[in-house]
């Protein structure tokens, strides 16, 4: 879908794409001394549409560069209100010193600016303002958030680069806000990417770090890194990720790779959950249990929506003791802990030559190597049918590669497990169960139920098995 500005009065009625985002922008010159502002029979703030569900950051640049000739960095952006229908703003800084605008734009000093806009556009632009300029020393909460920051990592990136005889061509913003960011720098050789992380993936640095220095061909090269931004500047690894591809052998031997990889990090424990990976051994689900169901039955019994029933009380209590018999059953089969990653899907496997390379650390953790398995099935009968098809050929690839080290009864019987202790281990791992101010946002409860039911049709679906000795 191709991105729409609307640059018009906003007494005349207009039609807008269907699923689109409404954004009012805010976009500061450099100095940030002027706010570029719609000119018509009065002034406001200029309107533009982007699809939603896309990068804001990526979509809003994308429109200012190829429609308006303006390259622009994202400094911060929110909904004017608490409210679904009201638009979001887009605080932005103008990359270059050009005051040529389209037509129907023009440049305005800010205090002119806020006194001919409405009251609550003058607001907005005002308490913008200030955030974009206000000066910090030490260590900034909002880092992205203030003018001048591309330039000042430009520079760094520079002088970091230079060493190498690696030259900027281009940046590209594909995503951020004024705490986190991703860009793209095109250069003289293979593009780099700098990675910045704010709340609540903090942790995302120093596992990142952490596995660059324990397994430096399993993820992308570190170039260098800022402690301060809690960033890294870090190699392409690839051009390709595995959703751009269709060869399963490609799939396959990603698999083996991932396996090579866990298998690797077993002496490394201690280190990686040192580095804040979350803690998803057996014995702490196990542990658990008792609490994440208390939770999930209060979340049941204020279920209003009838589409799928709730889980009675005596369903989830019989389904917390199966979930223990199969902690216990797995914990028995002697498969070591390993490196985990509980959004592993096939965006975050980057493809060079004969290089698989995991990225996106954000759900790195500890635990079964098996359930990191089973999210990737999950991803494949979600949106790769024709893959998930092969789903046991995936299966025999991945297990060959644990033969050396489990028998081959035990890794059967381990995935066969794992299938509904998975969406546990997963509902576990963003600790929303245990955060009363997420669990009043409607969808924290909706995934935690539905999480539930999934645990219950897989337990049930064990219960065929005859080995399996379940309530």
């Amino acid at each position: 879908m191709k991105v729409s500005t609307i640059l018009k009065d906003r007494n005349v009625p207009h039609t807008v794409a269907a699923k689109t985002d409404c954004y009012r922008v805010m976009l500061f010159n450099g100095e940030g001394t002027h706010v570029l502002l719609e000119e018509n029979n009065k002034r406001f703030l200029p309107e533009l549409h982007i699809p939603q569900f896309t990068r804001p950051a990526e979509q809003i640049t994308s429109v200012l560069r190829n429609t308006w000739s303006i390259p622009a960095v994202l400094l911060f952006s929110n909904r004017i209100e608490a409210d679904e229908e009201r638009p979001y703003y887009a605080a932005l800084e103008a990359c270059r010193g050009n005051w040529d605008v389209p037509a129907g734009l023009a440049w305005y000093p800010i205090e002119r600016a806020a006194s001919t806009l409405v009251e609550g556009e003058a607001s907005l632009l005002r308490t913008s303002h200030a955030k974009a300029v206000q000066p910090h020393f030490g260590v900034d909460p909002a880092p992205f958030g203030r003018l001048g920051w591309l330039h000042r990592l430009h520079d760094w990136v520079k002088t970091t680069v230079a060493p190498l005889g690696i030259e900027l061509t281009h940046v590209s913003q594909l995503n951020g806000s004024e705490t986190f960011c991703l860009l793209r720098f095109d250069t003289t050789k293979e593009p780099l990417w700098f990675k910045a992380v704010g709340r609540p993936n903090l942790h995302e640095f120093p596992i990142t770090l952490t596995l660059s220095r324990l397994f430096p061909d399993y993820v992308p090269t570190i170039l260098s890194s800022d402690p301060l931004l809690n960033g890294w500047l870090m190699d392409s690894a690839g051009e390709l990720t595995l959703v751009d591809v269709d060869d399963h052998s490609i799939w396959q031997k990603a698999i083996q790779r991932l396996a090579q990889l866990q298998i690797k990090s077993v002496s490394h424990i201690p280190e990686l959950l040192q580095a804040e990976c979350r803690d998803l051994r057996t014995k702490t689900l196990a542990d658990l249990v008792d609490p994440f169901f208390e939770c999930v039955r209060g979340l049941m019994e204020r279920q209003t929506k009838t589409r799928s029933l709730p889980l009675t009380a005596q369903e989830l209590s019989t389904l917390a003791s199966n979930v223990k018999l199969l902690l216990a059953s797995l914990a028995e089969l002697g498969i070591p802990d390993t490196l985990g990653h509980s959004d592993f899907n096939p965006g975050n496997i980057l493809l060079a030559y004969d290089r698989y390379v995991f990225t996106d650390w954000a759900e790195g953790s500890v635990g079964h190597p098996f359930l990191t398995f089973e999210y990737f099935l999950a991803h494949l009968r979600k949106s790769f049918p024709a893959l998930a098809g092969r789903a046991d050929e995936f299966r025999e690839a991945y297990s060959k590669e644990w033969l050396p080290t489990v028998p081959a009864a035990g890794i059967v019987r381990g995935l066969q497990i794992m299938a509904a202790i998975a969406p546990y281990a997963y509902a576990l791992s963003g600790d929303a169960w245990r955060d009363p101010s997420r669990l009043n946002v409607p969808p924290v409860p909706a995934l935690l139920r539905s999480l539930a039911r999934k645990m219950n049709q897989e337990v049930n679906s064990l219960k065929q098995l005859r080995d399996l000795c379940l309530i």
